[in-house]
């Protein structure tokens, strides 16, 4: 079954995810690795459900023209890890400036 191409919101900015660092061996479950980079919401069939679903909060605030406001230094980015216990893998969330 094909998935539909995803319909991007007129006032929706871009997203990029790129994984920074995978903890534990070193290896995501899933197969990840660092250095891989995702557009959102182009590229997230291609990223692990589990790690999307934690995700995806902070791309939705970033993707709507909200900010991070603990980071003082870069508010248009977020550092989140995805649930996995053994190897937690980091993703580093950041608008796209245009």
């Amino acid at each position: 079954m094909k998935m539909a191409k995803p319909r991007k919101h007129p006032k929706m900015k871009e997203v990029i995810i790129e994984i920074t660092d995978v903890h534990g061996k070193g290896k995501c479950s899933r197969g990840h690795q660092v250095g891989e980079i995702f557009e959102y919401p182009e590229d997230r069939a291609k990223m692990c459900p589990s790690a999307l679903s934690v995700i995806r909060p902070y791309i939705l605030v970033l993707a709507y023209g909200g900010s991070n406001i603990y980071n003082k230094d870069n508010p248009d980015s977020f550092s989140v890890s995805c649930p996995d216990a053994k190897h937690p893998v980091v993703y580093e969330i950041t608008r796209k400036s245009n």
